[in-house]
This record gives C-alpha cells, sequence and structure tokens, in this order.
C-alpha cells in the first residue's frame, strides 16, 4: 500500500471521527430539548455553535480529502492533504496523533516520488 492511501486513510479516519464528534455535541442539544421540551440556551450553545461550524468544515474536507487522496495522488490532492493534516495539529490529542502520521505518510509519499523520477 502506497504512503499515499496510508495519508488518505488517516484523513478520513479523522473526518469520521469529527464527524462522531459533531453527533454528540448534537445529541447534548437535542436530549434537552426532547426531554424538557426547552431547548437549552445561554453561553454553552453561543460556545458550541462556531466550533461545530469548524468541525463540520474539517469533517467534511478530510473525508473528500482523505478519498481523493487514496484514488488519485495529484498534487493538488496532495496540498490539501498537507493543509488538513497541518490544521488537525492543533486538535490534542487525537487530531495530533492521526494529523502526525498523515504528514509522516505524505512526507513518505513525496520521497517515494522522487525518487522514481
Amino acid at each position: 500500500m502506497s504512503p499515499l492511501v496510508k495519508a488518505g486513510r488517516m484523513l478520513r479516519l479523522l473526518g469520521w471521527l469529527f464527524l462522531a464528534l459533531l453527533l454528540v455535541i448534537a445529541l447534548g442539544y437535542i436530549i434537552p430539548l426532547a426531554h424538557d421540551g426547552v431547548a437549552p440556551t445561554g453561553t454553552a450553545l453561543s460556545k458550541w455553535g462556531p466550533q461545530c461550524a469548524v468541525m463540520a468544515v474539517l469533517a467534511v474536507g478530510n473525508l473528500i480529502a482523505g478519498a481523493r487522496l487514496k484514488k488519485e495522488g495529484t498534487r493538488a490532492n496532495v496540498i490539501a492533504g498537507w493543509v488538513l493534516a497541518v490544521l488537525s495539529l492543533v486538535i490534542f490529542p487525537i487530531g495530533t496523533i492521526i494529523g502526525l502520521f498523515a504528514i509522516y505518510y505524505l512526507i513518505q509519499g513525496r520521497s517515494r516520488a522522487a525518487s522514481a523520477t
């Protein structure tokens, strides 16, 4: 299996983890709404709204970039993989670990492509 395929798998894994986290946050909003009939308000909702939007964009971006990187390792897909892998380093600890693996595999793919030419 090529390093770019492995990097694509790491990015897709991170995308699925983001989606799972979004589901947990959404359930934390929906369950009190269904139980009490009143939506949670206050600082909790205003704090999680922008973070959920960013996570949704990163989740979709990771899923798309990971799939395209696995399928075809074009330069644009590799650049998108690099950008998303570096952005995931901020999300400690899971994003950092998976982002480091993705960067490692992207470096291996780059060195393997350079040695092939």
